[in-house]
């Protein structure tokens, strides 16, 4: 490997740790009200599937500028790990909705400072609306990414059967 090619793939794996820096700065953005109010106990995986969300989105839009994305092998795995994402993201939803459900602040987290009752109904609004979004995106998006990739895929090869062909 040259020294410039290094130097390429360098700067592309720094280009995609600033992306996912980002994504993680606007997942604590969006869960913000909720760990600002609470020792929220889902912040790990709350904040994961949300950056997840933001990341497959980008993936799914810029696909062939992904360098991580290229390999066959990458992309292969990425739909193997999505099937069974999916089902993770399923499951961890009902577990959202479990808490939800429950209307009780311990389900959710143990409030930093006590809360009025009327700010209680808000924040399990947020809460719904919140984890609603952030699951159904993370299955939305992990489909379309894995039939852009699929697609991708049958395109270059329709390309490569056809290369002879003049119509």
């Amino acid at each position: 490997m040259s020294a410039g090619n290094r130097q390429y793939v360098f700067l592309e794996i720094m280009k995609e740790v600033l992306w996912w820096l980002i994504s993680a700065v606007i997942a604590g953005a969006v869960m913000y009200p909720l760990i600002t109010k609470l020792h929220y106990k889902e912040v790990w995986t709350n904040g994961a599937l949300l950056v997840i969300a933001l990341t497959y989105f980008r993936w799914a839009i810029f696909l062939k500028d992904i360098y991580i994305l290229r390999s066959k092998w990458v992309r292969f795995i990425l739909i193997v790990f999505n099937v069974n994402f999916f089902v993770f993201v399923l499951r961890s939803m009902q577990g959202f909705m479990h808490i939800y459900d429950s209307y009780t602040l311990d389900a959710m987290g143990t409030p930093i400072r006590p809360l009025k009752p009327e700010d209680i109904d808000p924040l399990f609004r947020y809460f719904f609306d919140e984890i609603n979004f952030t699951c159904v995106a993370c299955m939305a998006l992990a489909v379309a990414l894995t039939v852009r990739i699929v697609l991708s895929h049958w395109k270059t090869a329709h390309h490569r059967l056809n290369a002879g062909n003049e119509e």
